[in-house]
């Protein structure tokens, strides 16, 4: 069992930054015999509100981070889940196995990382239950996503071109600094704005719901410190 530090409860109300530092277990290491199982769970108490804080543009980010417990090293993430309003559906995860051979015998940590674009603040409620939720005898085993070390920029061709009404762009970031991720129609014209925040190096996803546009060519630009791609895709409806 694996346990987590003990959290302050004379500071509920926390920004991201600290809300990733609080929810954080005690080191660990994982022997030739030993096994990481886990479940998490994500989701909206009120969908209602929850649609009305994020707006049109809002999104809130969680993942959970394997971290070197020496160095604070991020080695991986599993069990990303974005939330916006128009993905608000509960989540869980629960009788899961972790295949990570390359962290056997190291000391590591698991860290609760929450990300957003709304300056948001985040209530941290300590709520301990006795079940037995992990007492399966199956787990469905899944690989940790282990970081890679990245070079050089890169924006990715979106996945899949044409598409209606909703694709995928991928971008990678050698160094952090400001990224903006921008859709312009063929005139030139800004129609939606993807990403506009600080962003640590590494690879990012990001979805694109055209719904409310007409089909057509469109251009999508990412601009991080001193680099610039742009490319075309094409909306069929």
């Amino acid at each position: 069992m694996i346990e987590f530090e003990e959290l302050d409860r004379n500071n509920t109300l926390v920004t991201k930054e600290n809300l990733t530092n609080s929810i954080v277990s005690k080191p660990f290491i994982l022997g030739p015999t030993s096994s990481l199982t886990y479940s998490v769970t994500y989701g909206m108490n009120n969908m209602t509100k929850g649609k009305e804080a994020l707006g049109d543009n809002g999104e809130i980010h969680f993942r959970v981070e394997v971290l070197d417990a020496n160095t604070n090293e991020v080695l991986g993430s599993f069990d990303e889940m974005k939330y916006s309003k128009m993905n608000l559906a509960k989540y869980s995860n629960i009788g899961y196995k972790v295949n990570a051979p390359g962290l056997l015998g190291k000391s590591i940590k698991l860290r609760l990382h929450a990300d957003d674009n709304l300056e948001a603040k985040y209530v941290i409620v300590e709520n301990m239950q006795t079940g037995t939720s992990l007492a399966k005898k199956t787990f469905k085993e899944v690989e940790l996503k282990q970081n890679e070390v990245v070079t050089d920029y890169g924006l990715d061709q979106n996945y899949p071109n044409p598409f209606n009404p909703a694709t995928t762009i991928t971008y990678q970031l050698p160094q952090s600094g400001s990224v903006t991720l921008k859709i312009f129609d063929i005139l030139g014209n800004e129609v939606k704005t993807l990403v506009n925040e600080n962003k640590e190096m590494g690879k990012y996803t990001v979805q694109f719901d055209a719904s409310s546009l007409a089909s057509g060519m469109y251009v999508y630009q990412l601009r991080a410190n001193d680099y610039t791609s742009t490319k075309k895709m094409l909306l069929l409806k």
